[in-house]
């Protein structure tokens, strides 16, 4: 069961086959030192792409494969926990997508180089810095996602961090739009809606939504801080062995 264990989680960190059972030591081929420290080098080398990738604040951007393997395992994980099996027919490109759980058009940031206030794919055009900070915009200042550390240190994040992305059928994530976080809330947890039916199957999405009453700046980066921590802590031991 452990080797089951440690396979498992050298899959989620996107090793072949052949990789994962020569770091194992279960490869039918004969193997020699060389071989042996390879192993751990290629362990080594896809453990901390996979960490470097969550902790980029434009994870969704930059890194989206990794960002859709890390949701995965995460809801993988609470099936298990309960006893049910999990349905991989998610996997499909086809079949997922990943949900921006604060609308990232609705998060407005200051570009430098252009002098201008800018929302996400807003058709590349400047706004109105007036009308994003009005009360009833519904716009998020990407500086105000961050969280205070108890060191007194600050862990900031954006929109496309791992903080602010739950996995979906691509099917069923029309159904959330640009609605605000309350109005994906009843979407999700509100028997009488028809939407979503595939998607409340996804329990680490579902707990998402219900661990928080309000979605802002500081539960996003909270939650991406929690999300990394995570990750380390679930590969601590397997790096201990072989991590080089």
């Amino acid at each position: 069961l452990k080797t089951l264990d440690d396979y498992y989680r050298c899959a989620f960190l996107n090793m072949t086959h052949q990789e994962t059972m020569r770091l194992l030591g279960m490869s039918r081929l004969e193997m020699s030192s060389s071989d042996d420290d390879t192993a751990r080098k290629v362990f080594a080398k896809k453990y901390t792409a996979t960490l470097e990738a969550l902790k980029d604040p434009l994870l969704y951007r930059i890194y989206p494969e990794e960002a859709f393997r890390y949701l995965l395992r995460m809801n993988v994980d609470l099936d298990t926990a309960q006893g049910r099996v999990f349905d991989f027919g998610i996997w499909d490109k086809e079949m997922r997508s990943i949900e921006h759980i604060y609308p990232k058009s609705q998060v407005w940031h200051w570009q430098d180089d252009r002098k201008e206030v800018m929302l996400e794919g807003a058709d590349d055009k400047p706004i109105d810095r007036e009308k994003v900070l009005a009360k009833d915009s519904g716009c998020l200042d990407r500086e105000k996602i961050c969280h205070e550390l108890e060191d007194g240190s600050v862990y900031r994040t954006t929109e496309h961090g791992i903080g602010n992305l739950v996995l979906l059928y691509k099917d069923e994530n029309s159904s959330f739009n640009k609605s605000p976080f309350k109005r994906k809330k009843v979407l999700f947890f509100n028997p009488t809606k028809q939407e979503l039916t595939k998607s409340r199957r996804l329990l680490h999405t579902v707990c998402v939504f219900a661990e928080q009453e309000a979605w802002d700046g500081p539960a996003i980066a909270w939650n991406a801080w929690r999300s990394i921590k995570s990750f380390e802590e679930y590969y601590e031991d397997l790096c201990g062995r072989y991590h080089v």
